[in-house]
């Protein structure tokens, strides 16, 4: 299901600081693009925890949030479902990556012992053979 919350952005000397009045959080961006995503990431991350905490994700506000005069009120539109998906997904490939690497990497010790282990034997054969 995707909802919108109203978000506050406010300018900053680096991009903007943004604020989710309705879910207390607060993230920044180092412009207008990036903060906008930067909100829906750290909404998404927020809503996805609360559900795997047991707890409901509170419906958005849909009035227009206290701001200042040169503050900027936007919405932003976040798919809880989808943002899941996309994120385990994520988590999943890395696990897998990881699981490569590991794998390439013990090939690769058990080679490379495999081959220290056969210049000891051969050196031990040449010794002993004096």
């Amino acid at each position: 299901m995707t909802r919108a919350y109203p978000i506050v952005l406010t300018p900053d000397l680096k991009g903007y600081v943004v604020s989710v009045p309705d879910l207390n959080i607060n993230t920044q961006g180092d412009n207008l693009p990036e903060a906008l995503y930067m909100a829906r990431d750290a909404i998404g991350a927020w809503g996805i925890c609360r559900q795997d905490a047991g707890k409901a994700i509170p419906e958005p506000s849909k009035t227009v949030p206290c701001h200042e005069e040169d503050e900027l009120v936007s919405w932003v539109d976040i798919d809880f479902d989808k943002y899941r998906r996309l994120n385990s997904l994520t988590a999943e490939k890395i696990s897998e990556k990881l699981l490569t690497l590991a794998y390439v990497f013990t090939g690769i010790l058990a080679y490379t012992f495999t081959g220290i282990t056969d210049k000891i034997k051969k050196s031990l054969i040449y010794y002993s053979a004096d």
